[in-house]
């Protein structure tokens, strides 16, 4: 229904949806956060969200380019907080991709945790020891395999030679 300017409405909750702090030359300034404080609402405090994850880890410079479906997880000591799938973008500076922007928020809000710290999985959906039985089969069935081929089952050639390098594996 239409309402007056002069008219009251009782409502139980309502919504006040005014944007954020994201991009000010859109309104995205801040307004709504200071008028839902002068009407006397409480706030969670606002961070970044969809965000890419800053990182100086060496496979970044070089991989950089290379995209892949990894599962993300965050921790807080041995606490497993949230795990994310889906593709991520290996960039010079860092991750990104949905993968990396989706957990960015919950590492943000850990930032007071001095135990903060996110694992990957560049096989997700696959446990550690199957995929050891798996290369040990390999093996068995062909001494001569090479790690960097059998690695290609689950990621990117280019990937999958970054990491044998890394490690000290002939590819």
């Amino acid at each position: 229904p239409e309402v007056e300017p002069d008219e009251w409405i009782e409502a139980e909750a309502i919504v006040l949806a005014t944007g954020g702090l994201s991009f000010p030359r859109t309104g995205s300034d801040g307004t709504g956060y200071a008028l839902a404080l002068a009407l006397g609402h409480t706030l969670v405090p606002p961070i970044p969200a969809l965000t890419p994850l800053a990182s100086e880890d060496g496979l970044c410079r070089l991989a950089q380019g290379v995209t892949h479906d990894v599962a993300l997880t965050l921790w807080s000591g041995s606490r497993r907080v949230v795990t994310v799938r889906g593709s991520m973008l290996i960039a010079h500076f860092g991750y990104s991709g949905p993968a990396a922007l989706d957990l960015s928020r919950h590492w943000l809000r850990a930032a007071d945790d001095p135990a903060r710290r996110v694992t990957m999985s560049l096989a997700p959906g696959e446990r550690s020891d199957t995929l050891l039985a798996a290369w040990l089969g390999a093996v068995a069935a062909g001494p001569r395999a090479r790690l960097r081929n059998w690695l290609g089952r689950w990621m990117p050639d280019r990937l999958a030679l970054v990491l044998c390098d890394e490690v000290g594996v002939e590819s």
